[in-house]
């Protein structure tokens, strides 16, 4: 009997591949308990799982704006791969647990997000009644060329 894997990674392969071949842009982020309230995720400051994540496309016509939906993993991760024809505009949002409010800007809007890059954000959270000092202002991510994902046979 011959073996299926390298079948499966023969295609696994292909769909990586035509998905940046087709402009596909991602957009990745973390949301984490910001201790020390700087807005720079740290190793030892713990993630927010089962958050919710909305992105949405910014278009001049309501009718064509694109939304999706999604939730941290246990590591705080989130990612959303979207296709991109030409430039376009994002804006990511979190759904705050109760009793905690966001260090920096909540939603975020990504800018000039383009075919084939990678914007990397960050929503650091810190309960509701601790001060926090005003919102740092660091730039937002810039656009990065993403490397088509090498995808290992099965063995």
């Amino acid at each position: 009997m011959r073996s299926q894997a390298p079948a499966i990674s023969f295609f696994a392969s292909l769909y990586a591949t035509l998905a940046f071949a087709k402009g596909a842009a991602i957009i990745a982020g973390y949301v984490y308990h910001d201790t020390n309230h700087d807005g720079q995720r740290k190793e030892e400051e713990k993630p927010f799982d089962k958050i919710t994540v909305h992105m949405k496309q910014l278009t001049e016509r309501k009718n064509e704006t694109k939304a999706f939906e999604i939730q941290t993993d246990s590591y705080g991760y989130f990612h959303f791969r979207i296709p991109v024809d030409n430039i376009s505009s994002y804006m990511i949002k979190i759904i705050l647990p109760k009793g905690y409010k966001t260090v920096d800007s909540n939603p975020i809007i990504l800018s000039d997000l383009k075919p084939n890059t990678q914007k990397i954000v960050e929503f650091g959270l810190v309960p509701s009644g601790e001060a926090v000092p005003s919102p740092s202002k660091k730039p937002l991510p810039t656009s990065q060329p993403t490397k088509t994902p090498q995808i290992s046979p099965i063995q």
